[in-house]
């Protein structure tokens, strides 16, 4: 696929703005390898940048690097520390000549369907960061725990694997499928999942059309059941709702957060005065005990882990939270038995993360 021919007519038709779409290739410098442990998204960004400053002056681009994406397929997603692992892992944020700045869209095209994947994503990135994924009902990775639904709970959190409805989907809803096709399309942020249908017939006229365009498509007839055929379209979806005309500056006047989602949601919390009820052993409010572990686990206090979770970030406030919650307490020299969470807790916790608080290992006595 050529993405930029493939777009070629959307950018004609006023339906996509002008844009870069640039692609890894295997050898670097002519002999160099890229490879996914060494993909770094500050560098290539930066290298993209450096080489179209140097296009003759009748050929200037200039690159709205609040508007950047990044996208991956098949195994580019889902090997821990490598490709969108990676950049999810780094909370989707990137240098260019010395200034940070945060990707606006975090794009999956049929890669690793679980729900493990799914929280490698939604712990990593912030939420200025938008999501948006298209894969087949079981994605682009082998093994029963891989399904559109167990992404959907990891993208979203155990308590909010809801299902928006049909009228929330895509232009070419004919290759959605009506098996729990697409979860919170409705959000802010968007954390969008599409699972498409295999069907040949379904596909055919789609294929046909982007073959039509010179040089942008070769149809290889179904192999692999349209797995390949996951790129071409959610480059086409993708770009007609992120990258259309006046797309990115509607996106960046959202509200920002603080640029840590899990102080943001502790501070909503003490605001609320709802800290004590949501923050205590045995509560069943997985969502809001994660924002609670997270920084546990950022500070140094380890929690009992899990294959679905790692990191032991898992919503479940449990002897394992309670034990961590109270190292953390003893050490910075505030009481209380690691059971409940008191505002004055919440406040702590936010302030230490603001510290960058890490575990000396010697708990006052």
């Amino acid at each position: 696929m050529h993405a930029g021919k493939l777009l070629a007519p959307e950018i004609a038709a006023g339906k996509v703005v002008p844009l870069v779409v640039a692609c890894l290739t295997v050898f670097k410098n002519g002999n160099k390898m890229w490879t996914p442990a060494q993909f770094d998204l500050s560098t290539f960004v930066q290298e993209v940048k450096d080489l179209l400053a140097g296009l003759p002056d009748d050929a200037q681009v200039e690159i709205d690097l609040d508007c950047v994406a990044v996208t991956g397929h098949s195994g580019a997603g889902g090997n821990p520390g490598n490709s969108l692992n990676r950049v999810a892992e780094q909370k989707g944020r990137f240098t260019v000549d010395g200034n940070s700045h945060e990707l606006t869209l975090f794009g999956v095209m049929d890669t690793r369907t679980d729900e493990v994947f799914g929280n490698v994503i939604r712990k990593g990135l912030s939420k200025n960061v938008d999501v948006y994924a298209v894969h087949r009902l079981h994605g682009g990775w082998q093994g029963e725990d891989q399904s559109h639904e167990n992404f959907c709970k990891g993208l979203l959190g155990r308590t909010r694997a809801d299902f928006a409805p049909a009228k929330e989907l895509e232009q070419e809803n004919d290759l959605v499928t009506t098996e729990k096709p697409c979860c919170d399309s409705a959000s802010t942020p968007l954390r969008i999942s599409i699972a498409v249908v295999q069907d040949d017939k379904r596909w055919a006229p789609h294929l046909a059309q982007w073959v039509a365009i010179a040089d942008a498509y070769k149809d290889y007839g179904g192999r692999w059941t349209h797995h390949f055929d996951t790129v071409p379209l959610w480059t086409l979806w993708a770009a007609r709702r992120y990258f259309s005309p006046g797309a990115c500056k509607a996106k960046a006047a959202r509200p920002k957060g603080s640029g840590c989602d899990d102080c943001d949601a502790l501070q909503a919390m003490i605001d609320a005065g709802d800290v004590a009820d949501r923050l205590r052993f045995g509560s069943k409010d997985s969502e809001a005990i994660e924002h609670l572990q997270y920084h546990l686990v950022e500070f140094g206090y380890p929690l009992p882990k899990s294959n679905a979770h790692p990191d032991g970030i898992d919503g479940d406030f449990g002897n394992g939270t309670v034990k961590a919650l109270a190292a953390f307490l003893n050490e910075i020299g505030m009481p209380g038995d690691g059971k409940s969470v008191t505002p004055e807790i919440a406040k702590a916790v936010v302030e230490k993360h603001k510290q960058g608080f890490k575990s000396t290992a010697t708990p006052k006595k």
